[in-house]
């Protein structure tokens, strides 16, 4: 474990954040895997030389603070300790850009609002060629849930487009149906993570568990869990320049679900923290978009790493991207949009299908 950590220290402190590349490493996993460590093992509690570093000694308050059983936090270092034995060079890379990030970086507006359905923090690029073929196949094959493609009429291009500002609007996660369980014989738990992004403002959010989902079952996120932006009771609220969501959805059958959803409380936190942003309650400092991309990359690899340690336990990861100009396409119409989103899959015991619904509304 000594090992362990040493290494632990010499990638975090080594980590240079804007240096970006196709293998940029993570600063935040490292760390927090060394935070989870000194916590197990209260002699490093006491090692001066690694609680000197004001970044990790914080770390180790936000994780001391959920009150994680140590059975789990032992899982996450088990499976680290299991994994680094592979000797891969990619264990703590952070994914490439996507297009969410060069909008955040470049401050440019997109084409279009979310297309598509499966996650991992895809491109959501509006490819008319694309949804064309997508909506002529689902047609053919007379498929009642598969991907949602929504194709919209373009606005006219010229420089009055890119002048268009982000109207006030509140985005809602309101309806989870389960369509087919994982489990045909236990039921499942299962929560959402919610982190926003708005400008460069990075908010995070995890909901409430709700309990003993089966095939068949539909149920309603409470008032305050629906809401994902704004994230604050204020009803509407126009964002900065683009407005981008990235949301997991963790899944379990129910041992390691509320352990799970505790440190899915403090994955921003720490993100955050990695790069002395956090303090006092909040991300205190002025974001760069460059931090605010580094954070939404660093916020996937730890939930990545932290969550669904088990074979019965799922993670999904999504994203929505909304600029000025999706949304007036969006609001051609009327002044609220609905849409959803399915993810399904199969092993060899069992399969899974969940759609989750959304709406849009403007003010």
């Amino acid at each position: 474990m000594q090992k362990l950590i040493v290494l632990f220290f010499i990638t975090a402190l080594s980590f240079n954040p804007f240096n970006a590349s196709a293998k940029e490493k993570s600063k935040a996993l490292p760390m927090t895997l060394m935070a989870i460590d000194i916590i197990l093992n209260p002699s490093l509690d006491k090692n001066k030389k690694l609680l000197r570093h004001k970044d990790l000694k914080h770390m180790v308050t936000l994780l001391k603070k959920q009150n994680i059983s140590h059975k789990y936090l032992k899982k996450v270092l088990n499976k680290w300790n299991s994994v680094l034995k592979m000797d891969s060079n990619d264990l703590y890379s952070l994914r490439e850009d996507n297009e969410s990030d060069k909008l955040i970086k470049k401050e440019e507006f997109s084409s279009l609002g979310p297309i598509g359905a499966s996650g991992d923090f895809s491109d959501w690029s509006f490819d008319m060629k694309a949804a064309l073929d997508e909506l002529k196949k689902e047609k053919e094959e007379n498929s009642s849930l598969t991907r949602r493609t929504e194709i919209r009429r373009p606005l006219s291009g010229g420089p009055e487009s890119r002048n268009l500002k982000m109207p006030r609007i509140a985005l809602h996660a309101h309806q989870l149906e389960v369509i087919d369980a994982k489990d045909e014989f236990m039921k499942d738990d299962i929560y959402f993570f919610f982190y926003a992004t708005d400008g460069a403002t990075t908010v995070g959010r995890v909901t409430d568990i709700y309990k003993g989902l089966s095939g068949g079952q539909s149920f309603f996120l409470s008032a305050t869990d629906r809401v994902l932006f704004p994230t604050k009771e204020v009803g509407f609220q126009a964002p900065y320049k683009h407005l981008i969501v990235d949301f997991s959805i963790i899944e379990s059958d129910g041992d390691d679900i509320k352990e799970m959803q505790k440190i899915s409380q403090a994955i921003l936190p720490l993100a955050a923290s990695a790069y002395g942003l956090y303090a006092g309650g909040g991300i205190g400092s002025v974001i760069s978009s460059a931090t605010s991309v580094a954070l939404r990359k660093e916020v996937q690899k730890l939930s990545e790493s932290l969550l669904a340690l088990n074979n019965d336990d799922r993670l999904i990861n999504e994203s929505l991207i909304y600029s000025p100009k999706s949304l007036e396409k969006l609001f051609l119409e009327e002044d609220i949009f609905q849409f959803f989103k399915v993810y399904e899959g199969s092993s060899q015991f069992s399969s899974w299908k969940y759609k989750l619904h959304f709406r849009v509304f403007k003010d």
